[in-house]
């Protein structure tokens, strides 16, 4: 709890650094945790390259063997799901984009209301 509800008083900047000391252990845990999580991800990927999912990544607790092996179902699914969407491209004659320089200077159209400037480059 902040200093300043426990003493009863108004906020001060001390609070602060009381609050920041109070929260970079749990960053400093959390970021060593998901670390460790990437770590396990990517060598499970390595072990299993061909897709079968045959060898599990030594020295992993139960935890992180859960969530990597809940994380790999997950990507699968996705990867499925996905090739089984078939994409149809439309184009709209109205939807038309082309990236240039702009080297002239573009004028407001005269009926437009909420345009009010001339931009020159």
């Amino acid at each position: 709890m902040a200093p300043e509800l426990l003493r009863s008083k108004s906020y001060t900047p001390a609070s602060d650094i009381y609050s920041l000391s109070m929260i970079t252990p749990i960053i400093t845990e959390l970021e060593y945790k998901i670390s460790e999580w990437i770590r396990y991800i990517n060598e499970y990927y390595i072990l299993n390259k061909d897709g079968d999912s045959k060898y599990l990544v030594p020295n992993v607790t139960d935890e992180f063997k859960n969530d990597m092996l809940e994380f790999v179902k997950a990507n699968n699914t996705l990867a499925q799901e996905q090739s089984n969407i078939s994409t149809t491209v439309q184009f709209h004659y109205e939807a038309y984009y082309t990236s240039r320089n702009i080297t002239t200077t573009v004028l407001v159209k005269e009926v437009s209301e909420c345009l009010e400037y001339i931009i020159e480059v």
